[in-house]
C-alpha cells in the first residue's frame, strides 16, 4: 500500500506534472528537456507528497512566467516548498507580509529591502528610507510578529 505523504503512483505523478509543465512552457520545454521528465526529476517528484507539488507548482508559475526552470532551480522550489511545508513560512516570507499587512509604505519603499541574518537565520528587514515622500525608513525584527 502505497503511503500516503506520497503520491500512490510517482510515475504517473511525474507524467501529469509534466504534463502541466507542457501546458504552460510548451516548446520551450519539450525542446529543452523532451517528452517525458529526465530522471532527476522524477526521483524528485517522487520525494514528494501531492501538497508540496501543488505549492511548487504555484510557485514555478510565479517565478518561472516565461521559461520552464531548471532542475536546480525546481529542485530548490521543491526544497523551499517541503520546508516550509514541514515548519512553516520562512522568517523572510513572514517579515513581507508583516510589514505589507501592518506598515503604511510609499511606492517608493516597496523596493530594496534589506534582509537582516544572524548566521543562516533571517532575524529582521530593513525598509529604506523615502527622502521625496519625506518617510523615515525603518527596521522590524522577526520578535515583533505575533504568533497566531
Amino acid at each position: 500500500m502505497a503511503n500516503s505523504k506520497h503520491f500512490a503512483n510517482s510515475t504517473s505523478a511525474a507524467s501529469e506534472l509534466w504534463k502541466r509543465l507542457a501546458s504552460w512552457y510548451g516548446a520551450r520545454l519539450l525542446d529543452q528537456f523532451g517528452t517525458q521528465p529526465p530522471p532527476d526529476w522524477r526521483e524528485t517528484i517522487e520525494q514528494c507528497s501531492a501538497d508540496v507539488i501543488a505549492r511548487a507548482l504555484a510557485e514555478i508559475k510565479i517565478e518561472h512566467p516565461v521559461h520552464p526552470p531548471t532542475f536546480p532551480q525546481f529542485a530548490a522550489i521543491v526544497s523551499r516548498m517541503s520546508y516550509i511545508r514541514q515548519h512553516g513560512p520562512l522568517p523572510q516570507y513572514r517579515l513581507c507580509d508583516f510589514v505589507i499587512a501592518h506598515r503604511t509604505l510609499t511606492p517608493a519603499q516597496y523596493r530594496n529591502w534589506t534582509y537582516v541574518y544572524r548566521g543562516d537565520v533571517c532575524v529582521a528587514v530593513d525598509i529604506p528610507a523615502d527622502p521625496v515622500g519625506g518617510v523615515p525608513g525603518f527596521r522590524v525584527r522577526v520578535e515583533e510578529i505575533p504568533y497566531a
